[in-house]
C-alpha cells in the first residue's frame, strides 16, 4: 500500500473520529428566560442539531476497514460509498449555522417548555468551524481514495515474458519457465 494511500485513509479515520467525538459536546447553550419564572439553560448537542453527522461517521469508519479488506471493482464501489458518505457529512454539518440552528434551537426550547417559543437566545461555539474542516478533507481524502488505481501494480519480475532468451536462467525460473527450452 502507498504512503498517499495511507495517508488519506489517516484523514479519513481521523476525521470521522473527531467529528464523533465532536458531536457528542455541547455546540450551543440555550438561554430562555420570562418574568417571574426561573431561566431555562438548554445545552444543545450537536447530534441534537443534526444526527446525520454522526451516523455518517460511523459508516465512514466502517467503510474505510471494508476498502481496506476489498480490491478491484469492489474497492472502486467503496470508494464511491466514502465519496457520498463524506459528501453527506459536509452537507449535514454546512446546514447545522446561522438560520438552521436558530430554528433548532426555537423547536428544542419549545419541547422543553411545553409551548411555542421563537427567538430564544443561544450562545454558540466553534465546533461547527472543526466540523465543516473535517468534514472537507474527508471529502478530498475520499476523492483521492476513489481517483487511485483499484489493484497493487504487480512487480517487474512477476510479469511474464514470453521469449526465454531475453531472460537469464534464474529470471526464467522465477516466471515460471524452463529456461532449457527455446
Amino acid at each position: 500500500m502507498s504512503s498517499k494511500l495511507r495517508a488519506s485513509l489517516a484523514v479519513l479515520i481521523f476525521g470521522a473520529i473527531i467529528l464523533l467525538f465532536i458531536s457528542g459536546r455541547v455546540w450551543i447553550t440555550a438561554n430562555f428566560s420570562e418574568p417571574n419564572s426561573p431561566t431555562l439553560n438548554l445545552p444543545i448537542t450537536g447530534r441534537e442539531l443534526d444526527p446525520l453527522g454522526a451516523g455518517c461517521s460511523w459508516a465512514l469508519i466502517a467503510s474505510v476497514l471494508a476498502f481496506l479488506v476489498s480490491s478491484g471493482i469492489l474497492r472502486r464501489v467503496v470508494a464511491s460509498v466514502m465519496v457520498l458518505l463524506s459528501a453527506a457529512i459536509l452537507m449535514s454539518t454546512w446546514n447545522s449555522h446561522g438560520a438552521a440552528i436558530a430554528n433548532q434551537v426555537d423547536a428544542l426550547t419549545s419541547q422543553a417548555v411545553g409551548r411555542s417559543v421563537v427567538g430564544v437566545v443561544f450562545e454558540s461555539n466553534y465546533f461547527w468551524v472543526l466540523a465543516v474542516t473535517c468534514s472537507v478533507l474527508a471529502l478530498i481524502a475520499a476523492i483521492f481514495l476513489l481517483l487511485t488505481p483499484s489493484g497493487p501494480k504487480k512487480p517487474a519480475r512477476y510479469e511474464r515474458s514470453e521469449n526465454v532468451a531475453d531472460l537469464s536462467p534464474w529470471q526464467a525460473l522465477d516466471a515460471g519457465l524452463d529456461p532449457t527450452q527455446d
